[in-house]
């Protein structure tokens, strides 16, 4: 009898250890993330705070990304910057809170900024450079936080696409998923 009840006992461990469920994924309030502006049989893919991943879109799911990555280009077709969007094109989802010289700084600033600005939100976050630190406002008017690591713009010879209009930004990101403007 005490060799089933140490077997059930296991089991019920193991099984509450290896929670797999969407929900459980949905949870992730922060990470890091690379975003480009490839398309792929006309689908685009953006990130999404709320799956806390990149998303396709449009999908089956009718899931929007809160943040995709386009490109200006110039008078002969190359990239001249890039620049965040919503997928809403006319909703107010960024405003810069700081921009900085090093890695260093930004950090500090990134991981102390305990709330989201209330308003003064632009539909693009323009001109998006290293070390800036941006408010997001979500499709679902939840409010995110990201930390510009890395941009590329132009050509990238690992990736065989229109070369002259590519994009690439890497962030790290935080999110308040219950609608709160404070980060903790």
């Amino acid at each position: 009898m005490g060799r089933i009840k140490f077997i059930i006992i296991v089991s019920l461990l193991i099984y509450m250890g290896c929670d797999n469920s969407i929900e459980h994924a949905k949870s992730k309030t922060a990470g890091e993330i690379t975003l480009n502006n490839d398309e792929y049989n006309s689908k685009i893919f953006g990130f999404s705070f709320s799956t806390a991943d990149l998303i396709e879109y449009p999908n089956s799911e009718s899931l929007t990304p809160d943040i995709i990555l386009m490109a200006e280009l110039d008078g002969n077709g190359n990239t001249k910057s890039i620049y965040l969007s919503s997928c809403m094109q006319t909703k107010q989802s960024f405003i810069l809170m700081e921009q900085f010289s090093d890695l260093e700084s930004a950090e500090n600033y990134f991981y102390t900024l305990s709330e989201a600005s209330e308003d003064g939100y632009e539909i693009y976050a323009l001109q998006v450079k290293e070390y800036q630190v941006w408010s997001v406002k979500t499709v679902d008017d939840k409010y995110g936080k990201i930390l510009i690591l890395n941009t590329d713009k132009g050509g990238n010879i690992l990736k065989p696409i229109s070369t002259n209009s590519y994009g690439e930004v890497t962030f790290r990101w935080v999110y308040q998923p219950n609608g709160s403007k404070k980060f903790d």
